[in-house]
């Protein structure tokens, strides 16, 4: 088994990225990638909790540098149908209590009429046409998606080592955006967060 090593990302949202969207498809492109996927947006939490391809992918934030990177690293993966164990930790992550026993399996469909909208827990359908380049040795993304059918769109650099994600970010002339996660990024869209 590998050791995960967390990855320090830089993300923004908006509709025009200038000339930072040229630059990253000048780049090498790795791979172009289509999804559907859900997340599971919580009051309580900013943990990143997607369920994409019958898999529950949970990434927590491990810390935030002095230049506003942030590192983040897998904490839970599991596959469709949830057994009640990987069902309940998700909770935890999320800071929920289940509202009712938990009797596995879960279905995504089972998962999904847990999250009521006027609670805690708000789940979001997502879209996304992804196209990721190796940028200064870096991962570069540029993608577009859908929001509960509203579009936007994403651009994103990752590494392991920070200042390689930094200095990429300056090059890529995007240093003056604002660094928003996804699950900040999602909130904003749905009204959960200013």
């Amino acid at each position: 088994m590998t050791d995960i090593v967390p990855r320090w990302e830089w993300r923004s949202f908006g509709s025009d990225f200038g000339g930072a969207e040229a630059r990253i498809a000048a780049a090498e492109q790795t791979r172009a990638v289509d999804s559907e996927e859900f997340y599971i947006l919580s009051k309580r939490s900013g943990v990143n909790v997607k369920i994409r391809a019958g898999v529950l992918n949970v990434k927590v934030l491990l810390q935030t540098n002095e230049e506003g990177l942030e590192q983040w690293t897998p904490a839970l993966k599991a596959l469709f149908p949830l057994d009640a164990e990987a069902l309940a930790e998700a909770l935890r992550l999320l800071r929920v209590p289940p509202t009712q026993p938990l009797t596995g399996p879960f279905s995504l469909e089972g998962l999904l009429e847990l999250v009521r909208p006027e609670g805690d827990l708000l789940a979001v359908h997502v879209t996304k046409q992804r196209a990721c380049h190796s940028v200064n040795g870096c991962k570069a993304e540029i993608a577009d998606l859908t929001v509960d059918g509203a579009p936007i769109r994403t651009v994103a650099v990752e590494h392991e080592n920070p200042r390689l994600v930094g200095l990429t970010v300056h090059m890529l002339g995007l240093e003056g955006r604002e660094n928003v996660n996804y699950i900040r990024g999602l909130k904003r869209l749905k009204g959960w967060e200013a």
